[in-house]
């Protein structure tokens, strides 16, 4: 893959990212507006994706997307590779409940329009068997 394709992948696929959350610890926020139906991004790819964008080129990359590489991946600078940041962190494990979700685990899309900085919830009462895991159900 070349570096404008690997700089499009990441600009498209990286939607999301984790932050503190009011609702429990650590939680899945948008980095921008998500639209019913659109995928999320927050399963990780079956595969990691590897991508040797050089430091020089990183700002092609939308802003938010740039600080995250760079924050966990600080040796960019010296042409190492990075791992997308849908990959470095399974952001899935990382969504919160809500009984008014905005996203479906099964299918990595948006149930509703997910706007910049909403937390991205899941419905954990779908999952078979939840009540005995989560006891709060």
């Amino acid at each position: 893959m070349t570096i404008s394709e690997q700089i499009s992948e990441l600009n498209t696929e990286v939607k999301c990212c984790l932050r503190p959350s009011p609702i429990h610890g650590i939680g899945v926020f948008s980095l921008r507006d998500i639209k019913k139906g659109e995928r999320c991004y927050c399963k990780p790819n079956q595969f990691r994706k590897w991508y040797s964008i050089p430091y020089e080129r990183l700002n092609e990359l939308r802003p938010e997307i740039k600080e995250i590489i760079l924050q966990r991946w600080g040796s960019v600078i010296n042409k190492s590779q990075f791992l997308s940041p849908n990959d470095d962190a399974w952001l899935i494990l990382f969504t919160n409940h809500s009984y008014e979700p905005n996203y479906l685990v099964s299918t990595d899309l948006a149930l509703k329009d997910i706007s910049v900085g909403e937390e991205v919830v899941q419905d954990y009462s779908l999952m078979k068997n939840a009540k005995q895991i989560f006891k709060f159900l």
